[in-house]
């Protein structure tokens, strides 16, 4: 909150730590959603977790839907450090790296353009909620059935980076 607060153009956020709307700066030009560490359940197990944002114009926050997200950014803290960050100017998801160079880290484009094929072989949702609710469970079976392979990790960001990554 703090580093979104000094950038000056966030005019509020709220993160699953801190759900409600927090404001930032009076008349800031975006509202940001975020996850700060998802996967926070799975550290202890030494698995990879990440961080999930989203983007919104500040008049857009009442009622905001996926639709209307002006950026989103899907970091993934592994044994490499990723981040797939929507260009709307472009109009492409891209994937950037932080490597060394020299004594520096810096963030490279890896991909320009990663996006999802036609046609998946897998798929990820969270399996909690699939034996409280019927028409999850159909859609799980539906999946199954078909030859998908379930991704799950416990942490969001990363099963939805791997969807990409493995296209």
């Amino acid at each position: 909150m703090k580093h979104l607060k000094s950038s000056g153009v966030v005019g509020a956020a709220a993160s699953e730590e801190t759900p409600a709307k927090t404001v930032l700066n009076e008349g800031g030009d975006y509202f940001v959603s975020f996850d700060p560490i998802d996967g926070s359940s799975v550290i202890d197990c030494n698995f990879s977790v990440g961080s999930i944002f989203g983007i919104w114009a500040s008049s857009d926050v009442e009622g905001c839907t996926g639709r209307k997200l002006v950026g989103a950014a899907l970091a993934i803290y592994g044994t490499r450090t990723t981040i797939l960050i929507y260009n709307a100017q472009s109009g492409h998801v891209e994937e950037l790296t932080l490597m060394a160079i020299g004594n520096k880290e810096k963030w490279i484009v890896t991909c320009p353009k990663i996006e999802l094929a036609s046609q998946a072989k897998l798929f990820s949702f969270s399996t909690k909620g699939i034996y409280d609710n019927p028409a999850l469970w159909n859609v799980y079976e539906q999946y199954i059935c078909s030859g998908f392979s379930l991704r799950y990790s416990g942490c969001a960001a990363l099963d939805i980076n791997q969807l990409f990554v493995k296209r």
